[in-house]
This record gives structure tokens, C-alpha cells and sequence, in this order.
């Protein structure tokens, strides 16, 4: 009986074999305006860079219409394991750089994720001319944040 207990107790813990998806980008949408006016053309990046240069390494997400308006699909990815008391809470983050015309992008915001959530994504309020002042989720450095979350509709 106690090796029954030990083999449950261990299995619950461990990895065990399980194909399933994981969530390595929420879906992103919103919109950006100036000072109120929707701003088309904007660039919206996924940002992998390190603390220094957030936005060094991008990869391209969204374009904003001529309302302002933008949307990136969420993205997935295989993993053949799966930790039954660790997957509940598992988490992700994304950094969001943002471009526009020809220059380089920029730093806009970080956000968390569950990386086990299939139905909610990223609803963003994106103000060029309004940035708010912000800590970073990773490395705690005050940036310009460009593109909060909108809270959720109830």
C-alpha cells in the first residue's frame, strides 16, 4: 500500500508523457491612437531581447489599420510531457516593442500570461502621446509604457 501511495505520489509530481500544446503568445488586440486620433501603420513586435535592449531581437506581430485597430493570433507549441501540479500555474511573458515609419522599434510594454489559458488574450490601449511609467516584470527597470491592458468587460 505504501508503494502505491509513493508511485501515485510521484507520478502526480513528476513529468509524465502527455503531447499536448502550451501557450507561448496570447492573442494581442487593441488599438493606437495619439492624442485620441487612431494612428495607422503602426508596427507591433514581439520583443526578445535581453533587459538591455528589449527590442533588439523582434519578431513581426501586427500592423495597425487605418482605425487604429491591430490583432496577432496566439501562437502554440508541441511538448510531449506534462507536470500535473506544475502546469495549473504555469506561467509566460511577452514583451511588446512598437514601430513607427522606418524606425527602429521600441520598448511598449511586458505582460504575463498562463501559458495553459486557451480562451482569454491581450487586450491593449495603445497611447503614443500618453505612455505611463512603468516597472519591468523581469528586471524592475522604469520604462515608458505605451500599451497597457484594457481591463476586461464585465
Amino acid at each position: 500500500m505504501r508503494a502505491l501511495a509513493l508511485l501515485l505520489a510521484l507520478g502526480c509530481a513528476a513529468c509524465v508523457p502527455w503531447p499536448h500544446t502550451v501557450l507561448t503568445r496570447p492573442a494581442v488586440a487593441g488599438q493606437v491612437v495619439s492624442a485620441g486620433a487612431p494612428v495607422a501603420g503602426v508596427q507591433l513586435f514581439a520583443g526578445y531581447g535581453g533587459p538591455e535592449e528589449p527590442c533588439a531581437t523582434t519578431v513581426p506581430l501586427a500592423t495597425s489599420d487605418a482605425g487604429g485597430r491591430f490583432s496577432a493570433e496566439r501562437q502554440h507549441r508541441w511538448r510531449y510531457t506534462y507536470a500535473p501540479l506544475v502546469a495549473p500555474i504555469a506561467t509566460g511573458g511577452m514583451r511588446l516593442c512598437i514601430a513607427t515609419g522606418a524606425a527602429a522599434p521600441v520598448f511598449a510594454g511586458e505582460y504575463l500570461f498562463q501559458t495553459y489559458e486557451r480562451e482569454k488574450g491581450l487586450t491593449l490601449a495603445c497611447d503614443l502621446a500618453a505612455p505611463r511609467e512603468f516597472s519591468g516584470l523581469f528586471d524592475q527597470r522604469r520604462r515608458a509604457w505605451f500599451c497597457p491592458p484594457q481591463q476586461p468587460q464585465p
